[in-house]
């Protein structure tokens, strides 16, 4: 029985300080995991307690210490985030362990790493101020890569490690 390749997904920047949609999130998650899962993919979720599950995830969790995060990460095959938190952590504390960042209006040439998948729409939605706070941002879906596009993103990273000598 061959196992089932295994994705980490962080889908949620932090709740802006006046209520309104983050405009780093990606929108859609629900056909993204639906695509994922269909590919063979088992899906794990991580968040902050209190984030929201995302339907058909193979399991969740939330308010893990970081170090459990790492560990989950570690055993993963690869992984999905926004532009949050998790993507910083996977570069400091996993070195190598490539994934996919969702850019939207964010810089990833600014706040990405190049060793990851960072898919970006195009750099004409990119947000003049790069370091204002995203509280006056307005929400735009059309902004971000469409889910077909992040399948082939993880499709090429599970193929360039299977070609690497472990």
């Amino acid at each position: 029985m061959i196992p089932m390749k295994q994705v980490i997904i962080s889908p949620y920047s932090r709740p802006l300080r006046n209520d309104k949609p983050n405009p780093k999130n990606y929108p859609w998650w629900e056909e993204l995991v639906q695509l994922l899962l269909s590919d063979g993919w088992e899906v794990l979720q991580v968040g902050r307690e209190g984030e929201t599950p995302l339907p058909n995830v193979t399991s969740t969790h939330f308010g893990l210490k970081l170090r459990e995060v790492t560990h989950l990460i570690a055993k993963a095959d690869t992984w999905i985030s926004v532009d949050n938190f998790f993507h910083h952590l996977v570069a400091s504390e996993l070195k190598g362990k490539v994934g996919v960042v969702l850019w939207g209006k964010s810089d990833p040439v600014i706040f990405g790493y190049p060793s990851n998948k960072n898919l970006l729409k195009h750099r004409r939605f990119l947000r003049a101020q790069q370091y204002a706070m995203w509280e006056d941002d307005s929400y735009d879906p059309q902004v971000f890569v469409e889910p077909a596009v992040v399948l082939e993103a993880l499709r090429e990273i599970q193929a360039t490690a299977n070609e690497t000598p472990r």
